[in-house]
């Protein structure tokens, strides 16, 4: 992720803030590194659970720049929050809110969300830009199906056979054999659905790859998402307008 540095928040042990930060193109092997790393209370010569921090002893690491593990016991409320480096500021991912918000010195956002409604904390350069994850995702609305299979969300393939019943409709309804009024409410409540699931598909596609990829490379990889399903759906109207027109006719 460039230069920004991540710290993320489980909030799982006993409130405590267990940060993990990994700075510059090693945060990947950063965060194999922590996840293979037992719990400071648990391995000799570590760092205790009372203590404010030290390196664990053993063989040197094979990048050491890019992991530095704290743990502490939270002795007030404030005790354990991440802190951001000279020249850098945190950031955190509001489930709540569905978007990257500022935070304060106690991990909060100006709605008063704390950290443990993050689902991950970021440090950020102060001079950049926060990160902005799209209120709206185009690739879900144009193939809800496709999208959804490849984002882990199945079950939108019920779409298809709801489209080949709206098209029926339609076409019943253009041909004088059935109601243009029931065609129409069938069309807009797809179009509705489809717009709804768009509205909540950057949440959940987000979330699912949160720690793989950074902000702008989901945002990023979305925008792919988008033109290759827009070409899709163009070319699935056009031909079920063909067919329509043609063989069906």
């Amino acid at each position: 992720m460039d230069d920004d540095r991540v710290v993320k928040v489980d909030s799982a042990s006993d409130g405590a803030g267990r940060a993990a930060t990994a700075a510059g193109p090693l945060a990947d092997a950063a965060a194999a590194t922590v996840a293979n790393l037992p719990h400071p209370s648990a391995a000799p010569g570590g760092c205790r659970p009372d203590s404010p921090g030290v390196a664990a002893s053993g063989p040197p690491e094979e990048h050491p720049r890019a992991v530095a593990v704290t743990a502490a016991r939270p002795r007030a409320a404030e005790t354990g929050l991440p802190k951001p480096e000279p020249g850098m500021r945190l950031v955190g991912y509001c489930c709540a809110c569905r978007c990257f918000q500022e935070l304060d010195g106690s991990c909060k956002d100006h709605l008063r969300h704390d950290r443990h409604q993050m689902a991950v904390i970021l440090e950020l350069p102060i001079d950049r830009p926060l990160y902005r994850i799209p209120a709206f995702n185009w690739g879900a609305f144009f193939m809800p199906p496709i999208w959804g299979a490849g984002h882990g969300q199945v079950f939108a393939v019920v779409l298809y056979p709801i489209w080949i019943m709206v098209d029926n409709l339609i076409w019943v309804a253009v041909r004088g054999q059935g109601s243009p009024l029931l065609a129409g409410i069938a069309l807009a409540g797809t179009l509705a659905f489809m717009f709804f699931y768009a509205r909540t598909a950057n949440h959940v596609g987000y979330l699912r790859v949160i720690d793989a990829r950074s902000p702008d490379e989901y945002v990023a990889a979305e925008r792919r998402w988008a033109v290759a399903m827009g070409l899709v759906a163009a070319a699935m109207i056009a031909f079920a307008t063909w067919y329509n027109l043609t063989l069906r006719a």
